[in-house]
């Protein structure tokens, strides 16, 4: 909880209240959770860390030794000494094993903002926060207790409910296959090639030909965009939407919704068509022929490609250039 705000208040110069805002955090960290298949309780804001440590070490030491006592005396009536020497062998062991095992758990508990009230001027708003996003952990419904005590639930909308390619790329991006139209994915076929994934068939990303029957061996960068933040529409009722695990929306105030497009020019490779014409242009006819290019690109939203020797060239004038071999790529 360090860090978080817990109130806030603006006072005049004789000490009046003018306004504050209070913020309230859960005791716990189980939230209602939703996503598009329904609603669950769950645990948000919560990180465990555990770490096992466990160790063992051995000593065994061995200390093999002699000692030697040696003494003298005298028997009469011999003149020299008697020696004796006596050998002391010893022997000694120490073994000692030391085992452990120690656990450490860290639990971090981040608070969850569950109400906030705000006084201004005398009139007093509270909003509560109900459900939250299963992925985002963003706000999904919340309540507004108004200064004439009703409450009125807003409820976002995440685009990505309804658009499957705006989701997360953590769900296949990196992996070795690739089940999304809009992947971009490396594939073997006859050497190693960037290919973008159209629905039924893979196609190259230079050129745009069809590859037959790749293997994809890695999905390089996700169909899926990871626009979590955007919202498909936003609903205000009267009633609690959450109703027996999913929102079913009743006495509705006000609703708008915004619809995106999943399909873009750029994935397009399979709905067009090539034609392919050959003129002999002289540097009389040249700007006739730009004139009724352009004509095509503004009323048929078609693009095109001028292609001479291979080498791309710009729809312009040019008195060099007497042979085009023109490509129309017409799109649905």
């Amino acid at each position: 909880m360090n860090g978080k705000p817990k109130s806030e208040s603006m006072f005049d110069e004789f000490s009046n209240l003018i306004k504050s805002t209070n913020y309230y955090y859960r005791d716990n960290n189980e939230v209602l959770l939703g996503d598009s298949n329904g609603i669950e309780k769950g645990i948000v804001g919560v990180e465990w860390d555990m770490v096992v440590d466990a160790r063992t070490s051995k000593q065994d030491t061995y200390v093999p030794s002699i000692e030697v006592n040696m003494d003298n005396f005298f028997v009469p009536p011999m003149p020299a000494p008697i020696f004796v020497i006596l050998p002391f062998p010893s022997f000694q062991r120490s073994y000692v094993k030391y085992s452990s095992i120690a656990t450490t758990k860290t639990v971090q508990r981040n608070g969850i903002l569950d109400k906030v009230i705000v006084y201004d001027k005398g009139s007093t708003l509270s909003t509560r926060n109900l459900l939250y996003d299963k992925n985002t952990g963003s706000v999904l419904v919340a309540a507004t207790n108004n200064e004439f005590k009703d409450t009125v639930y807003t409820t976002n909308i995440p685009a990505y409910w309804n658009h499957k390619r705006m989701g997360l790329a953590m769900h296949n991006e990196g992996f070795g296959f690739s089940n999304l139209v809009g992947d971009q994915v490396l594939v073997n076929k006859d050497g190693y090639k960037l290919a973008w994934n159209l629905g039924n068939n893979i196609y190259r990303s230079s050129g745009g030909e069809k590859i037959e029957n790749p293997e994809i061996i890695k999905v390089l960068k996700s169909g899926y965009t990871n626009q979590l933040s955007q919202s498909s529409g936003t609903i205000i009722t009267l009633k609690n939407p959450i109703q027996e695990n999913k929102l079913k929306f009743d006495k509705i105030l006000d609703a708008n919704a915004t619809s995106y497009r999943d399909m873009w020019q750029l994935y397009q490779y399979k709905n067009h068509e090539f034609r392919k014409t050959k003129c002999e242009c002289s540097e009389t006819n040249v700007e006739t022929w730009i004139g009724l290019i352009n004509s095509v690109l503004s009323d048929m939203a078609m693009r095109v490609k001028i292609i001479n020797n291979s080498t791309s060239y710009k729809i312009k004038k040019d008195k060099k250039l007497t042979k085009w071999n023109i490509f129309i790529d017409k799109y649905d």
